[in-house]
């Protein structure tokens, strides 16, 4: 049995599956669809994974560059201040 999704794809899927259900479509052609359409789901739902793991190390790697930035920042304003190379307001 396919779900229904809010998305175009998936509509134009289980179109196809209501049209091939309603057929003359022999059962063994069915059951290769259903594992076919499984198997599509399985591999989306891994990349889904992977997209949202690689956002996560980014969301950390750019904190971490923020933080590294900012710290760098601040030794350059207190080492040009200690050298009198700015003044401080």
């Amino acid at each position: 049995m396919l779900f229904r999704c809010n998305c175009l794809s998936g509509d134009k899927i289980f179109t196809l599956y209501e049209e091939l259900q309603t057929s003359e479509v022999p059962p063994h052609l069915m059951d290769h669809f259903q594992d076919l359409i499984s198997a599509l789901v399985v591999d989306v739902k891994k990349i889904d994974e992977k997209n949202r793991l690689l956002e996560e190390r980014f969301a950390r790697s750019l904190v971490n560059t923020l933080a590294f930035v900012t710290t760098l920042t601040n030794k350059i304003f207190t080492f040009a201040e200690s050298e009198s190379l700015i003044q401080h307001t």
